[in-house]
């Protein structure tokens, strides 16, 4: 299984600097606000996401974290990696 984050990059150093776990059950309206292809089942890569996607997911999203000026990803992990696990 896998989980979806959205990722902030700082727009000057390129540095990872905020990360949300998004909850379970809305990847269906993910998919439509970030105009995620059919075709990518996996979500493989990383989806840049404008101010206004962040505003359409911002009920999902840490209060702070809508408000960041930084550049924002959708980006899929599967679940060993995003709890910090190494994969066997």
């Amino acid at each position: 299984m896998r989980r979806l984050h959205i990722t902030g990059y700082d727009t000057q150093s390129g540095l990872l600097v905020l990360e949300t776990t998004l909850p379970t059950g809305v990847e269906a309206l993910v998919r439509e606000i970030a105009h995620i292809p059919p075709h990518d089942g996996d979500l493989l890569g990383a989806y840049p996401l404008d101010g206004s996607q962040i505003a359409a997911l911002a009920p999902h999203l840490p209060p702070e974290m809508a408000a960041a000026p930084v550049n924002f990803f959708l980006e899929a992990y599967a679940d060993d990696v995003a709890s910090g696990q190494q994969a066997a």
